[in-house]
């Protein structure tokens, strides 16, 4: 089973990285800046990531792999594709969820719902500022993981995301 730890953060960097370089001729200048500028500061997200409480995680809980059945008044939510499972961070499966298009007031909406569903255990949940701290590190993950992917894969036109700006903007969110 997977385990979100420092070396399973650090391989996703290091994978966006060795992509990046690759495509050099073809990448802009301010491309390459962009992820060597994040990869000067993303000890910092591995820091936090490893300091938050782990449990067992779908390690892809977008919502294409969240089926959802309505039958006679009970409603059956479905999991699928559990390639990534692991122990990690639970939040990590909440920036998935709450991944792509939402806007940010979606997000937070869901988020701070989630939040207030959490049952108390010791010191988590934090407060809902430092909840949302969380799930933007975890978010910030998520889009590293997707730019160390694969260089060949391209996912479908409504999945594809701008992953580069998308972790330039929470960096910068987060001041790293």
């Amino acid at each position: 089973m997977l385990s979100y730890d420092g070396a399973f953060y650090r391989l996703w960097l290091r994978r966006a990285q060795q992509f990046f370089r690759r495509a050099q001729p073809f990448q802009p200048d301010s491309v390459r800046h962009k992820i060597d500028w994040l990869a000067a500061r993303y000890e910092q997200v591995v820091e936090y990531l490893v300091a938050l409480p782990v449990t067992f995680v779908h390690g892809e809980f977008y919502a294409s792999n969240v089926l959802v059945q309505q039958a006679a008044g009970e409603v059956r939510v479905c999991p699928v594709d559990w390639e990534m499972a692991a122990v990690g961070p639970g939040v990590i499966d909440l920036a998935a969820l709450t991944a792509g298009k939402w806007s940010e007031a979606e997000k937070q909406a869901l988020a701070l719902t989630y939040h207030a569903a959490l049952e108390p255990d010791g010191d988590w949940p934090p407060a809902p500022d430092e909840f949302l701290t969380a799930l933007d590190y975890c978010h910030l993950h998520l889009a590293v993981q997707w730019l160390g992917w694969s260089p060949e894969w391209s996912p479908p036109r409504e999945h594809a995301q701008d992953w580069l700006s998308e972790a330039m903007r929470l960096a910068e969110k987060l001041r790293l």
